[in-house]
């Protein structure tokens, strides 16, 4: 949702305080100015949800991350995911048991490979984010773990489509 500030509101009510309009915009502000640093913020960085971390420590450039998840077990300084990198040149991706993983895909044509011994409770969060899978559509590939309670792997056909993959046991797998 976008707030836009009318002139003609008074930034700040008759009892001193700020008028909800301004502080609905002012929140939203401060979520998209984002706070930078080097490395992941993974564990290390406190935030409010759907906050913005950039990576400045890349060599291609920066890595974005963004606070999706509030909190994970009452710490605030977890729940961030990779959202994209300035840059990207992706072609396959093969990932490892994280929790962390969340893919824009770029371009079509690619194979995402889950993790080969996941354990429960795992998960992935993959994301056509260029809106471009109904003509380039790419592989989610299983690697030997049923998704979904199936032998087969998961194929990105929906443009701006996002899933969140979550491993349950040998016999549903990755639950979508």
């Amino acid at each position: 949702m976008s707030y836009q500030l009318n002139v003609a509101q008074p930034v700040v009510d008759e009892d001193g305080t700020m008028a909800s309009p301004f502080r609905q915009f002012t929140q939203e502000a401060a979520l998209s100015i984002p706070v930078t640093g080097s490395g992941t913020p993974e564990g290390v960085v406190e935030a409010r949800q759907f906050s913005l971390y950039l990576d400045t420590s890349a060599g291609a450039g920066a890595i974005q991350y963004r606070k999706m998840i509030a909190e994970i077990g009452g710490d605030r300084k977890k729940g961030w995911v990779q959202t994209g990198q300035s840059a990207p040149k992706l072609t396959a991706l093969s990932l490892t048991a994280s929790n962390t993983e969340f893919i824009i895909v770029t371009a079509g044509s690619i194979t995402i490979t889950l993790p080969a011994s996941p354990s429960s409770g795992d998960y992935v969060i993959v994301k056509d984010g260029t809106g471009s899978c109904s003509t380039n559509t790419f592989t989610v590939d299983r690697n030997g773990s049923n998704i979904a309670s199936a032998a087969s792997d998961l194929i990105f056909d929906k443009d701006f489509a996002q899933v969140t993959m979550t491993y349950i046991n040998a016999t549903i797998g990755w639950s979508v």
